[in-house]
């Protein structure tokens, strides 16, 4: 089971139980863009430790719920080395990104633009990527499975 949550309250004990739920990477946001590429929403993910995936604590906070993760999801990705410290940085990154794809000719899911943090925050240095889903040779796309957002 995933976590989805606009508030990171849950993991420190906001929870039915008041359990505190060890962190785990990676921590994925899944930002939500209209054709016109305007921001409509953003969630953020995270899974739950091998100890809470059969009973987990109940979410008190209505803007935290559960989700299956998709499966075999096909994604490109740029790697960024680094911690993304701002938006414009994230935004540049996906734009170079889809650039990068358009002129291999690969076909993207662009409407879900997921960005993954890999390290521990505070702690080391921090790795940042951003990803797009691709879309299959026979029109599929996973990237679809990323787009239940929820309200």
């Amino acid at each position: 089971a995933v976590v989805s949550t606009q508030s990171t309250g849950y993991i420190g004990g906001a929870n039915a139980k008041k359990t505190k739920v060890p962190m785990t990477l990676p921590m994925v946001s899944n930002t939500y863009l209209n054709e016109n590429f305007t921001e409509q929403g953003t969630v953020m993910y995270l899974r739950l430790p091998a100890a809470f995936q059969n009973n987990p604590p109940k979410p008190t906070d209505q803007l935290v719920f559960f989700d299956d993760s998709p499966e075999d999801v096909i994604v490109y990705y740029r790697a960024l080395g680094k911690e993304a410290k701002s938006e414009d940085v994230l935004k540049q990154e996906f734009e170079k990104l889809a650039t990068a794809l358009n002129k291999a000719g690969k076909k993207f899911y662009p409407y879900v633009a997921v960005a993954g943090g890999y390290t521990m925050p505070g702690i080391g240095a921090q790795r940042s990527e951003v990803m797009f889903a691709a879309i299959e040779n026979d029109g599929r796309s996973p990237g679809t499975v990323f787009s239940k957002k929820r309200s």
